[in-house]
């Protein structure tokens, strides 16, 4: 499935999230740099029409089309980069690599002063029900929309183990409008948030 309209609406709620997290630590001019070939670059600079938004990464087909202006790099390597940034966005990227997390979130520190991350949960809810009919919990991405499968999953005690994080969420912000996900978010909701499908974590330099 390639289907560029049905993969916006999927992510939708993730975008406004990663936006309004990017404005709890914006002021007007900063500049921000965007790693992976995502579709969020975009909305980041609608967003911030102010801002220097710079991409990095690697262009994936078929969902390209968005980073026209990007910097080739393989996150996998060490990156090293000519400019410094307020704020680096990490969206939906860390899951692909096979780089360990913790050099990969301290690369992008020593160019960013605050980078915020965003990524599935290893604990899902979704993921643990989708053992129950014999699927990968980990092969969602790839079977619906035909791009690489995850690498790597990780969870809450992962993502904050090595580097204290200055804060972290965890929401259901991805889905369609069927009655079945909209229950689904509901009970995610009720649950504790080590079950909840995503974390958007926020780390700084201090």
């Amino acid at each position: 499935m390639t289907d560029l309209a049905g993969w916006e609406q999927y992510h939708g709620g993730r975008y406004r999230f990663l936006i309004d997290t990017i404005r709890e630590y914006y002021e007007e001019g900063m500049s921000i740099a965007v790693f992976g070939a995502s579709l969020e670059v975009p909305h980041i600079k609608k967003a911030f029409p102010s801002s220097t938004v710079d991409s990095y990464g690697l262009k994936i087909p078929p969902f390209d089309v968005s980073v026209d202006d990007l910097v080739e790099l393989d996150l996998n390597e060490p990156i090293r980069l000519q400019k410094q940034y307020d704020i680096g966005v990490c969206a939906e990227v860390v899951e692909h690599l096979d780089r360990d997390l913790a050099l990969v979130v301290n690369n992008l520190l020593y160019y960013c002063n605050t980078v915020i991350v965003q990524t599935p949960n290893a604990r899902m809810l979704c993921a643990r029900l989708r053992l129950f009919k014999s699927k990968s919990a980990w092969e969602y991405t790839k079977e619906r929309w035909n791009l690489s499968g995850h690498t790597r999953e990780y969870t809450l005690t992962e993502l904050t183990k090595f580097y204290r994080p200055t804060a972290v969420h965890a929401h259901n912000y991805v889905g369609g409008t069927s009655w079945k996900r909209r229950l689904y978010n509901l009970v995610c909701e009720c649950l504790p948030m080590e079950f909840r499908d995503g974390f958007t974590i926020v780390y700084s330099r201090t």
